[in-house]
Parts: structure tokens; sequence; C-alpha cells
């Protein structure tokens, strides 16, 4: 009986010490920019999701987009100082402009003022928050996790509302003096998995990250009443301005981290649009991967297309249209649901020919389209 209790001791210690721990060395300086590459991931499956003790993770399909930057600036001689003298760095979350303090340990975000309010009204408006919000922090290992959540009220004269004069108020006699817009922001970050990653047959051991950045939006008007101001819910009766003052998202993060890169390895968004119905409406899975990982494997990457799908929406069927690098005019078609699995798959499928779609149900759709150099994909909406 000794043998076994041994095997599963020594499994045991060989499991945890594959491990890794995100460690100081990953927390970005005062002043550093980490640039990312963007991409549309044209994967058929979501093994981004895959979550546990000891995962591969294998990815090879993206179409790239473009760039981007993080950045960490100074924020010696900026305006956020005076109100934070505290704080040594800015961050930019959304479209709040943060005051954060860098430790050894930590990026820790003190209080906000708000880009898009400052633009509107002409004015900063600052908030401090009751409890820092943890940006970063360090040593990060599996299992871990961490959340917060706090509100930034922005309030403003009525009148810079378009239209705001054909309203009806509620109470008669009284006056519509100012709006209140509070944005309640939560995050949440869990360790769920690690393991190694292999990115276009580059290997990394990684922990995965799921970050959950939600935001809801609460309208208020502030109606004068006999010298008082009463405050009630306006997101119905300002009507189509309430999406111009905000809305309600959440977005799902799925990030790889080494133990000592600033940037992430890798990382995906799984987008869904839905219309009033509850339909969907747009289905894409997104994301962003370290210019530095790139860099070493540029020959490797997969080049941009321009294919077209003609015509959309999609009745019976539908043509491909483009050129193809390798001259062929013939290219693989896959078409993969909603929940990103392939329903169809179509070999040397030449460009200008019709494919018949005619079985598929009424809905959105996904066509990863490559020609052996490159790779696109397109959506189509099928009635």
């Amino acid at each position: 009986m000794k043998y076994p209790l041994l095997l599963i001791l020594l499994c045991s210690s060989l499991a945890a010490f594959g491990q890794i721990t995100v460690t100081s060395q990953s927390l970005p300086d005062i002043g550093d920019v980490l640039e990312y590459r963007t991409f549309n991931y044209v994967g058929t499956d979501e093994e981004y999701l895959t979550s546990g003790s000891d995962i591969s993770w294998t990815f090879d399909e993206f179409v790239f987009t473009g760039e981007e930057q993080e950045e960490y600036a100074d924020i010696s001689g900026e305006a956020l100082q005076d109100s934070f003298p505290e704080a040594n760095m800015i961050v930019e979350l959304g479209f709040f402009t943060g005051a954060a303090v860098r430790t050894d340990s930590t990026i820790q975000v003190l209080g906000f003022d708000v880009i898009e309010a400052q633009q509107f009204l002409g004015e900063v408006r600052v908030n401090r928050l009751a409890t820092p919000l943890t940006l970063r922090q360090t040593p990060f290992n599996y299992e871990d996790y961490s959340e917060g959540e706090f509100s930034i009220p922005v309030t403003f004269d009525a009148e810079l509302i378009p239209g705001i004069d054909s309203f009806e108020l509620p109470i008669p006699g009284a006056t519509l003096d100012s709006i209140r817009v509070t944005t309640a922001i939560y995050r949440s970050e869990e360790v769920d998995s690690w393991g190694n990653l292999n990115v276009i047959g580059n290997d990394y051991d990684v922990l995965k990250v799921k970050t959950i950045d939600s935001t809801a939006t609460t309208i208020e008007a502030g109606l004068g009443v006999f010298g008082q101001t009463i405050w009630f819910d306006a997101t119905e009766f300002i009507g189509d301005a309430a999406s111009f003052l905000g809305d309600n998202t959440s977005i799902t993060t799925y990030k790889f981290l080494s133990a000592d890169s600033k940037e992430s390895i890798l990382e995906f968004n799984q987008e869904i649009e839905l219309d009033d119905l509850g339909n969907i409406v747009n289905f894409s899975v997104r994301g962003r991967m370290s210019i530095e990982v790139t860099s070493s494997i540029d020959d490797q990457l997969g080049y941009q297309a321009e294919f077209t799908l003609d015509p959309n929406p999609v009745t019976s069927g539908f043509c491909i249209n483009g050129a193809t690098l390798n001259n062929s005019g013939v290219v693989d078609i896959k078409i993969i649901n909603h929940l990103g699995r392939t329903l169809f798959t179509q070999l040397q499928q030449p460009l200008g020919s019709t494919l018949n779609v005619s079985d598929l149900q009424p809905g959105l759709y996904r066509v990863l389209i490559h020609d052996g150099s490159q790779s696109e994909v397109l959506s189509f909406i099928k009635q």
C-alpha cells in the first residue's frame, strides 16, 4: 500500500513543479509602452476556453488586423498629479484615465478622470476610489483570484442633451436641470489554468487568466421642484439619447501569461452581439498577441487576405470572390456556426462559383477561407 501512496505524492509533486508563477518582473515600469498585434481568430474550436492543470493549447490560425499599444505613462507634470500626489503612473481603462501607484509587486488605480466627459463637458471630473483597484499584481499563481468594483458619477447640465426642450417632464411645473450618469465598473481575474502554449510552432510555459470587465450605466435626471432637486431614473425618459451616454457591457478576456513577460503572450476576446429579440447578429473572436512573439515568427504568419462574399444575406448560395496568392483560383472553405462548430467543409472551391448552403438553418455563420498561403474569415446571414 505504500507504493501507490508514494506514486500519488510523486505525481502531485511533478504537477506542482510544472506550474509557473508570474513574477514581479512582469509588472510594467513607469514609462513603458507595451506593443501588441491584433488579430481575428479563424480557428474552428474554442480551445482557449479549456481550463485545468497541465493543459496543452495550440493556436495557429490567425488573421492579423493591426497593432495597438498599452501605455503606463509617468504622471509627473500631468493634471491628475495635483489630485493624486501619491500616484506615480497614468493608465487608461476604457474611457477613463487613471492615476495609479506602481510598487514592487502591484499597480493600483487610485482614481480617474473621464476622457469622454472631459471632451463633452469641457472640464476634468476627478473621482477618487474608496478602495484602490488592483490592475496588476504579483506573484500570481494557479487558482489565485481577485476582484474589485467602483462607481464613477458624472453630473452635467441637462441642456447639453440634444433636443432636451422637447422632453415631456413627469412632474408638472418642474424644470429639468441636470443629468447624472453613473458608471459602475466591475473587474475580476481568476487564474484557471496552467500548462504549455504553442503559438504557430513556438512553445511557452504559461498561466491562463480569465478576466471579466463589466460596466453598468445608470442615467438619472434631476428635476427642479420648489427649489429642490429630485432625482429619478431617466433611461426610458431620455430614450435614444441613453445610448449616447453609456451602455451595459461585459467582456471576457482569456490571457496567457509567462513568468516574466510584461505583455500577455496571447489574449482572446469572444464577442457576441444580440439584437433586441435576443438573436445573435454578430459573433467574432478577436484578440492580440505580443509584438515580441510575432517578431520571432513573422515568416510563419498568415497575410491579410482580400476575399469577398456575395450575396449577403444569403438565401440559397453565395460566391467567394478575390485573388489567391498562389494563383490557383481555388480555396478551401469551412462554414462555422455561432458556437464555433464546423458544419461544412468544401475543398478546392473555385473562386466565383456558387456554393449551395440552402440546407443551413437561418442565422449567422462564419466562413473560413484558405488558399494554402493566406486565410480570412467572413460572416454571412442565412435567411
